[in-house]
């Protein structure tokens, strides 16, 4: 877990190096069973033709949910709630895509890592499943670059529904953005109940809205805390590098890192990657400020790192700014989106756009996305491919034009400090 601006060390959680199983309880002991009284042959009739019915009855029903029963893997869970939420449904919802990951031997003579081993490793996160080919054994999985740093080759992860820790592969990283994605390629995950997690849309999070942070604090196994989104929009410098995050109040802990912050609703908003430090020496302790970074670009770029092997980021040919302090809104979905007036405030040669076009709204590859705030555009950047028209929807001196721009060029992710 990195931390924002103070550190504080704290001493680790101990940890079973064995699952606690409940074994259920079993009643031995015998009744005697007291005979029937006689009963007349009218009442055997009765009581015959009664449990014909239930038989016919119950084979119908087990019938009809054979056929329309899915299996574990298959299963999508809609939660139906007006903003209020239900931990427990959440937690059942997101539960199988998150993963436990743990990397860096413990010792250089360490040969296989075992449920025991598994809570010796050095570094200890989370993880979330974006991606797979359930049939073919394989997943990808995010999670924050700090975990994975330095153990490249030495990453494990326990899925939800396991004790058995299974060897991942780093398919490669974003260090300014805090994001890795790692590999695996294992037949359990066949046989596994896990998925990948159901992505929302992070523009719509809003100030006030219920969340549930759900991963592996200080690597004792999954564990959910809840909280508030305290704020939609927040820029902290962590590790030396300014990253855009989503703040919440739910409690988080060292091993949070890289595991899922999700909406009422299961679906997963952010990633956890931070929280704000207590400093004993100032007599300072805080509680609940914690961070994740926001889905749109977390999920973005880890696709971008699959179908690039590196973070590719389009060249756009333009600066944006806010034009005005001043905010209307949007009504969506009943629910009131802050709104800011974008504009392009400088421009490379060649660039199509003009200062001060006011940017509207865009299209790629079929989707429509309007601009809202000034991290609209480059929350879908990591979507854009060399090659793609994007289609602008521009304010220019009063009228309204569009404005096709070409992506031909990228950059890597790493290439410069993006929110400066």
């Amino acid at each position: 877990m990195k931390y924002f601006e103070e550190t504080h060390k704290s001493d680790k959680i101990p940890y079973d190096s064995r699952p606690i199983i409940r074994q259920p309880a079993t009643n031995t002991s015998r009744h005697r069973m007291d005979k029937p009284a006689k009963a007349g042959f009218g009442l055997y009739l009765i009581v015959f033709i009664l449990v014909g019915i239930t038989v016919v009855l119950s084979a119908l029903v087990f019938t009809l949910l054979r056929k329309n029963t899915k299996s574990a893997d298959n299963t999508i869970i809609n939660i139906q709630t007006s903003g209020e939420i239900d931990v427990s449904a959440v937690v059942s919802k997101c539960r199988s895509s998150v993963v436990r990951v743990h990397a860096g031997l413990p010792t250089p003579s360490t040969t296989s890592v075992d449920y025991a081993t598994f809570a010796k490793l050095t570094s200890k996160g989370s993880g979330v499943i974006f991606q797979d080919n359930k049939d073919a054994g394989i997943c990808y999985i995010v999670t924050c670059y700090h975990v994975i740093k330095g153990h490249d080759s030495q990453i494990y992860v326990i899925l939800n529904d396991s004790f058995n820790p299974l060897k991942v592969e780093l398919v490669s990283f974003s260090s300014v953005y805090d994001i890795a994605v790692i590999k695996l390629d294992n037949d359990l995950y066949s046989e596994s109940s896990a998925g990948p997690a159901d992505v929302a849309d992070s523009a719509f999070v809003l100030e006030g809205d219920k969340c549930v942070a759900y991963g592996n604090p200080q690597g004792t196994g999954f564990s959910a805390t809840s909280g508030d989104i305290s704020k939609t929009v927040d820029l902290v410098t962590v590790g030396g590098v300014v990253n855009r995050v989503i703040r919440t109040s739910a409690a988080i802990n060292g091993g949070n890192s890289g595991g899922g912050l999700f909406d009422a609703w299961g679906k997963l908003i952010g990633i956890v990657n931070a929280k704000t430090g207590d400093n004993p020496s100032y007599n300072t302790y805080i509680d609940n400020i914690a961070f994740a970074i926001p889905s749109d670009v977390a999920i973005a770029l880890a696709k971008n790192i699959v179908r690039n092997n590196n973070p590719k980021k389009p060249v756009l040919g333009m600066k944006l700014g806010i034009a005005n302090k001043n905010e209307s809104y949007d009504i969506v979905n009943g629910r009131q989106i802050t709104k800011q007036t974008i504009i392009v405030t400088e421009v490379n040669e060649g660039s199509p756009f003009k200062v001060n076009d006011e940017i509207k709204s865009f299209v790629y590859n079929g989707n429509i996305v309007n601009v809202r705030n000034l991290y609209s555009v480059d929350d879908h950047m990591f979507n854009f491919l060399v090659g793609d028209v994007v289609t602008f929807e521009v304010l220019r001196n009063g009228t309204l034009i569009s404005v096709d721009l070409t992506i031909s060029k990228t950059v890597s992710a790493d290439d410069t400090q993006w929110y400066n």
